[in-house]
């Protein structure tokens, strides 16, 4: 019987090499294999440790296009284009009325009126939302160049390219009195004065969005180190349609439609970014110190103007705005 066993087990003499590798390496696996588990096990995150990453670009909640057309007026009426309707209308435009119809009517009234050229070109499927923004947003926010606007978009419009720009410019011996007044924007905005409403559009939140209402007070911010977004309100006009339109994205049949509406309508010529394609003149030295008071004031506050018993008059710098 040991006689067989023995030949048995020299027979299988050969293998044994075989099977201490086969061993090796299935210890080998279990060990790894509990290794990786352990390891798994200290990088998981537990639950509710750690927020998703918030987006740059949030919707808060939907906006009529009654309220928007109401903040887009507030900040457009200190303009002289308004010169003629301001003493008239200063109580629906700075205290409007969202739930009168009839002020509602006479405010889109207005707007096409002054400012038609412009709103006709946002698509008819825009959508109005209030938006929260990130400070990381402010990348892929577009400046529309126009007026002033137009001698620092060389080599791009996104804020921050402005913005660095425009901090190069305040750096000159005698620097552009319109790159000073951003410069008080800012000082402003750094004393904790209310931003007002910010007008934009885009395609969605994912893609870039361009400021049709409030470039001042976006740039102002933008110079800042840390922007003070929160005192701003952001309203952001949606539609998948609009690359279609010269505000967002200026192309030769996007242009040529603009041109058409303002045929279809000549007096709005001279209310349109046509008539100001050319850049304003550098204000003279005795100009320079209205050019750093008054302006900054108008353009932060989203207006600055104030129905009092007594009629219509400018805010003080120092008053909180109500916009």
């Amino acid at each position: 019987m040991s006689t067989e066993y023995s030949q048995a087990l020299l027979s299988l003499q050969p293998y044994f090499p075989l099977g201490k590798l086969l061993a090796l390496a299935v210890g080998g696996f279990l060990i790894t294999l509990a290794s990786g588990l352990r390891l798994r096990q200290t990088m998981m995150v537990p639950p509710h440790t750690s927020d998703p990453p918030q987006p740059e670009v949030r919707k808060l909640c939907p906006a009529s296009e009654n309220e928007v057309i109401a903040e887009f007026l507030k900040n457009e009426f200190y303009h002289s284009d308004f010169d003629d309707v301001r003493q008239e209308l200063a109580a629906i435009v700075l205290n409007p009325n969202l739930q009168d119809e009839e002020e509602n009517g006479r405010r889109r009234h207005l707007l096409f009126r002054k400012r038609g050229a412009m709103w006709r070109e946002l698509p008819a499927d825009t959508t109005w939302w209030r938006v929260a923004l990130t400070p990381r947003a402010l990348g892929r926010i577009r400046v529309f160049p126009r007026a002033d606007w137009r001698r620092y978009s060389q080599r791009g419009f996104s804020l921050p390219q402005f913005a660095a720009r425009i901090v190069a410019g305040l750096a000159e011996v005698s620097p552009d009195p319109f790159l000073v007044s951003l410069s008080l924007l800012r000082q402003q905005l750094a004393k904790g004065s209310t931003g007002g409403s910010v007008l934009l559009i885009g395609i969605d939140e994912d893609k870039a969005l361009t400021i049709i209402e409030g470039n001042h007070r976006m740039v102002a911010a933008a110079l800042m180190s840390s922007p003070q977004l929160e005192s701003f309100r952001f309203y952001c006009g949606f539609s998948p349609r609009m690359a279609h339109c010269c505000w967002y994205r200026s192309s030769v049949t996007s242009l040529l439609h603009y041109a058409g509406n303002l045929l279809l309508d000549i007096k709005q010529f001279r209310h349109s970014d046509v008539a100001r394609i050319i850049p304003r003149r550098r204000a003279a030295a005795a100009d320079a110190s209205q050019v750093m008071t008054a302006e900054p004031v108008l353009q932060l506050s989203g207006t600055a103007l104030q129905m009092t018993d007594t009629g219509l008059k400018v805010k003080d710098e120092n008053t909180p705005s109500a916009a």
